[in-house]
């Protein structure tokens, strides 16, 4: 893993963002994981982001979107999709 960068979120917490070294070791850690872990930790990092978000969870719409269905959370998806696609309208 490769230090990316640190990041501050709307809500003040600050966080570190790292980078796989190389895609083959994300694809291997991700094949590792199981179909129901993949799920669950889609969806618990989709909740963190909304809860860091909040009032602004616009900004980071798409990319809540994508882990809820990665989450096979479909209502909240297609939620997330609109806004994103609204979201973009209004940029």
């Amino acid at each position: 893993m490769r230090r990316l960068r640190e990041h501050q979120f709307p809500d003040g917490m600050l966080a570190v963002r790292y980078r796989f070294v190389h895609g083959l070791y994300q694809n291997a850690l991700y094949a590792r994981l199981t179909p129901t872990r993949r799920a669950a930790l889609s969806r618990m990092v989709a909740e963190a982001l909304l809860g860091h978000y909040r009032d602004r969870s616009a900004e980071v719409a798409a990319e809540v979107a994508f882990l809820f269905e990665a989450a096979r959370d479909v209502t909240h998806a297609v939620e997330y999709f609109a806004a994103a696609a609204e979201h973009a309208a209004q940029v």
